[in-house]
């Protein structure tokens, strides 16, 4: 009996783990400002307060056997935090972008779950984790063909293709049923797995699939292929190894043409080209330079919208917009050394590094069910780091991302290191560590259901007030006055829900008052353009041509390629006489733009009178 008792694994931890992530990936709130992003943000706070009692406990244990981890995650971290101090304003920076949270706080949650599923996994959990691996792939498809069928439970204002899925986007959508197809894929080929298990993965596999294709989104066809491709490899490889080589130099080669065919070039462009991937490439360049000019600290925490209009280029504005922009780099590393700098870019770059080590050392080292098992995970997060070079780092996919990296780093290191941490995990003082990690575990997640509820009501005071906004009534004007006050009121509100709040007030009649808070808007935040806009407006509106004036070249300042600011601007400087002023502006548009209307209205408009 004794023996049992030590030889028995406790699998809780590792079942909140992976349900919470799973739940993150499936939970949206349809009734709230941002259905998808918030409340996936609030799940891995949520979750990895409650881990990080677990955390704490193991780290002199996790610390012997994976020093390089702890360091990289550390430097990470650190340099994050650093980042943050320097970030303006911060509560971007902590919280994250607006419809994005990928802020500070997310990864630091991120790197908590990390270090967790590193610490807690076992071979004989996979099992049960498979298990939830096709919950979570037959919810994905499932609903995502419901939505193709216009069966959708809810009715969204839905701009993309109808295959948003739980993450609210087709790329999105798509790259998070490739991981999930992926690992369902390597988990239908385990031979331990009885007969039923195996037919339901195959199943899941096949309507993920079916789903993606449907999305028309390519980022999820190749990740699907990078990740159901690297399993068919190691398989051949463990059983024939110069076939498997063979396999492997011809994936390398078609993965080469690949790329060059999303950029437009080689043989296969017809075929994975699409423009979406084209403009992509504005926005790494705009990062790259972002990155150049703020080399070691970045430009802030999750900051690269405030930037982007400075940094993209004249053709962007004319192909795409004037208007058009990102709050995203749309590459995950390009993304993290913009706004963090080398130190937290270089961290990230470091730590994929290591689980990568890891998964090989791993594979290499095992054999029969294990090595399968890693070749599975590996494969996800191989699918995971391909979609994240071409997308957005969307809390509901990245969750998976650092989860895989967990798993491969732990399962890795009992192959390796069977004795060495067989010995470390047990520690000293086991009733005080036990007594401890409750109440950590429980003043962490205190504190975050008051955070959470906190940030909730922010959300639904901002769509409470959206929902009532309606410009057309005139009746409605001092409903809108009593919302809106009550968001701007609001502790930890979203600064861009006050914004839109201040929006509403001023076409509702309470111009001067929107006014004065924009302005108190501009003060926190200066770079803001969806402030200085409206500010520009409303003073034109109120015939107050200066301050329009000092809006506009604000403005100007910011995004220095936009010919409909700049015709405003002209018109109000030839409005107030400084023809000298008007005719720099008109200038400085045929500069870079000759084929738009407003450069057209420009050489007509803007003249001496």
């Amino acid at each position: 009996m004794a023996k049992q008792r030590q030889t028995k694994v406790n699998y809780s931890n590792l079942w909140i783990l992976t349900i919470g992530v799973a739940l993150t990936t499936l939970y949206f709130n349809s009734k709230i400002q941002d259905p998808f992003n918030s409340p996936k943000l609030w799940l891995i706070v949520l979750l990895s307060s409650w881990l990080l009692g677990h955390v704490i406990t193991n780290l002199k244990s996790t610390f012997v056997v994976n020093k390089s981890v702890l360091y990289a995650i550390s430097l990470f971290l650190f340099s994050g935090l650093i980042s943050l101090i320097l970030t303006n304003p911060i509560y971007t920076g902590f919280f994250g972008e607006t419809q994005r949270r990928n802020g500070f706080l997310s990864y630091l949650c991120l790197s908590i779950i990390l270090i967790a599923a590193m610490q807690s996994i076992k071979f004989s959990f996979i099992s049960r984790f498979s298990i939830v691996v096709i919950l979570v792939g037959l919810v994905l498809s499932v609903y995502g063909l419901m939505q193709i069928s216009g069966v959708d439970f809810v009715k969204w204002n839905n701009p993309y293709n109808a295959v948003i899925s739980t993450v609210g986007n087709p790329n999105f959508a798509a790259a998070i049923m490739a991981i999930i197809a992926t690992l369902n894929f390597g988990f239908a080929l385990m031979p331990s797995f009885n007969l039923v298990q195996r037919l339901l993965h195959l199943l899941v596999f096949i309507l993920s699939f079916f789903a993606i294709f449907r999305s028309d989104a390519r980022q999820g066809l190749v990740s699907g292929a990078v990740g159901i491709g690297t399993i068919f490899i190691i398989y051949v490889h463990s059983k024939y190894r110069r076939i498997g080589w063979f396999f492997a130099f011809s994936a390398f080669l078609i993965g080469v043409f690949s790329i060059l065919g999303m950029l437009q070039k080689g043989p296969l462009q017809s075929l994975l080209y699409k423009d979406s991937v084209s403009v992509r490439g504005y926005y790494w360049r705009a990062g790259i330079e972002m990155f150049r000019d703020n080399f070691l600290f970045g430009i802030g925490q999750d900051r690269y919208g405030a930037f982007f209009k400075a940094y993209r280029e004249p053709k962007y504005s004319l192909n795409y917009g004037f208007d058009i922009t990102s709050s995203n780099a749309h590459n995950v590393p390009i993304q993290l050394f913009s706004t963090g700098g080398i130190f937290f870019g270089g961290a990230y770059l470091a730590l994929m590094a290591i689980v990568l080590f890891f998964g090989y050392r791993g594979i290499k080292k095992s054999s029969g069910t294990n090595r399968l098992v890693l070749a599975t995970l590996i494969s996800g997060w191989l699918a995971y780091q391909a979609q994240s070079l071409i997308s957005i780092d969307n809390l509901g996919i990245s969750v998976w991302g650092w989860l895989l990296s967990g798993f491969i780093i732990g399962l890795s290191t009992q192959i390796t290191q069977a004795e060495l941490v067989q010995g470390a995990v047990k520690p000293k003082n086991v009733n005080s560590l036990k007594l401890l990690q409750p109440v950590i575990s429980g003043v962490m997640s205190v504190c975050a259901v008051i955070l959470v509820s906190v940030l909730y009501r922010g959300e639904e005071a901002a769509f409470q007030t959206r929902i009532r906004f309606n410009p057309q009534v005139e009746a409605n004007n001092n409903v809108i006055l009593e919302f809106a006050s009550k968001s701007l009121e609001t502790p930890l509100i979203e600064p861009a829900y006050k914004i839109a709040s201040l929006n509403y007030l001023a076409a509702s009649g309470f111009a001067e008052r929107a006014l004065v808070e924009l302005n108190k808007q501009l003060t926190y935040d200066p770079r803001n353009l969806d402030v200085l806009n409206p500010i520009a407006e409303i003073n034109e509106r109120l015939n107050r041509v200066s301050e329009a004036i000092v809006a506009r070249e604000a403005i100007r300042a910011l995004d220095p390629w936009n010919s409909r600011n700049l015709l405003q601007l002209g018109r109000e400087y030839q409005f107030v006489g400084q023809f000298n002023k008007m005719q720099e502006v008109r200038e400085a548009i045929s500069k870079f733009d000759t084929v738009s209307k407003e450069s057209e209205a420009a050489k007509s408009e803007l003249v001496r009178e």
